[in-house]
C-alpha cells in the first residue's frame, strides 16, 4: 500500500509540472500595411485576468503558460490570436485596419439655379510638367512616402538577421564564450574586442550557415589571433 501511494505521488508530479511551467514571448506589433510601430496595444492571454499594453514603441514582452493564446487588440485594429508553445523572442505581430464600408447614399435635391450664380469661363487644362523622380545617383529620396520607407528598413533588418542568425545565436551564448575564453587564454575584453573586429572585418563568412559551420570558422579565427593556439 505504501508503495502504490508512493507510485502516485510521483505520478502526480510529473505531470505537474509541464502545468507550472512558464515560457516568455516578446516582439513588436506593427501596422500590417505601414509596417509602423504601434503603442497602447492590449496584450492579454486569452481566458485570463490581466495582461499589459506594447510601449511607444510597439515593443511587449509577457509570461504564458504553454499552449496559451495570447490576444492583440487595439483600437481601429482587427484583434489578432497568436499561440504559445515554447519561448520566442523578436515576434513581428501584424495588425490590420478595420475598415467598414457604408453602403451608398444618395442624396438628391430639386435644382433652384440662384441668379448671383454666373457662368465660369472656359479656361484650358494647365499642362503640368514632368518632374524628375529620378536624379544622376537613382532614385530621389522623396519618391518613397515615409511609410514606404520604414517598412523597406524594417524589411532589411530581418534579412540582414536572418543572413547571421547561427552566428549571433552562437555569439551570444555564455558557453561558447568560456570554451573560447579558456581554450584559446582570452581576457573578457580580448574576447568582446575579437568579435567586434570580426563583426566589422569578416561577418560575411557567416551567412547562411549552420550552427556548427560557425563554430569552426569562430576557432579557425580565434585561433589566428591567439598566441595560445593549440
Amino acid at each position: 500500500m505504501a508503495l502504490r501511494a508512493g507510485s502516485i505521488a510521483m505520478w502526480w508530479m510529473v505531470l505537474s509540472v509541464p502545468a507550472f511551467s512558464q515560457v516568455r514571448t516578446s516582439g513588436i506589433v506593427v501596422d500590417s500595411i505601414t509596417f509602423k510601430s504601434l503603442p497602447d496595444v492590449h496584450v492579454r492571454i486569452k481566458g485570463k485576468p490581466g495582461g499589459t499594453v506594447t510601449t511607444e514603441q510597439g515593443h511587449f514582452s509577457v509570461s504564458a503558460a504553454p499552449f496559451d493564446t495570447l490576444t492583440f487588440s487595439s483600437i481601429g485594429y482587427l484583434p489578432v490570436s497568436f499561440p504559445v508553445l515554447l519561448d520566442e523572442e523578436d515576434i513581428i505581430i501584424l495588425m490590420s485596419e478595420d475598415v467598414t464600408y457604408l453602403m451608398p447614399v444618395i442624396v438628391t435635391a430639386p435644382f433652384v439655379r440662384s441668379p448671383l450664380i454666373k457662368d465660369k469661363p472656359v479656361v484650358m487644362p494647365r499642362t503640368p510638367r514632368a518632374s524628375r523622380l529620378v536624379t544622376g545617383s537613382g532614385i530621389a529620396f522623396d519618391y518613397f512616402s515615409r511609410a514606404q520607407r520604414e517598412r523597406r528598413k524594417l524589411l532589411r533588418l530581418i534579412e540582414a538577421n536572418e543572413k547571421v542568425r547561427s552566428y549571433n545565436q552562437l555569439v551570444t551564448d555564455p558557453e561558447f564564450k568560456n570554451e573560447m575564453v579558456k581554450r584559446y587564454v582570452l581576457t573578457d575584453d580580448e574576447y568582446y574586442n575579437a568579435i567586434v573586429t570580426f563583426n566589422l572585418t569578416q561577418i560575411t563568412e557567416v551567412e547562411y550557415k549552420t550552427i556548427a559551420e560557425v563554430r569552426s570558422i569562430m576557432h579557425s579565427y580565434f585561433c589566428r589571433i591567439s598566441s595560445h593556439c593549440r
